[in-house]
């Protein structure tokens, strides 16, 4: 459930750790309350980490991650994707 004034967060773009935040920053700059999610690159240490799995499944339960979402309120959703784009163009 949505605060009351706040909106839904939506995906804008999924990033390496790095990247992620300069958009976000870029995002912020511009006037878009941008944030990167999750906010932390690392993952909490627990016994799952250190069971024989593949690369998939250690996705899949939320070990190994790379890439992060870029996420903007809904109401701001179309400027934001019109600055990834044209970000992306150059």
């Amino acid at each position: 459930m949505t605060a009351p004034g706040r909106s839904d967060p939506v995906t804008v773009a999924e990033l390496p750790w790095e990247e992620a935040w300069l958009l976000a920053g870029r995002l912020q700059a511009d006037g878009i309350a941008a944030r990167v999610f999750p906010e932390s690159k690392a993952s909490p240490i627990s016994e799952a980490q250190f069971l024989p799995i593949g690369k998939e499944m250690a996705g899949e339960i939320g070990l190994g991650r790379h890439l992060f979402q870029v996420l903007v309120p809904r109401k701001r959703v179309k400027e934001a994707r019109r600055i990834v784009d044209a970000i992306n163009r150059k």
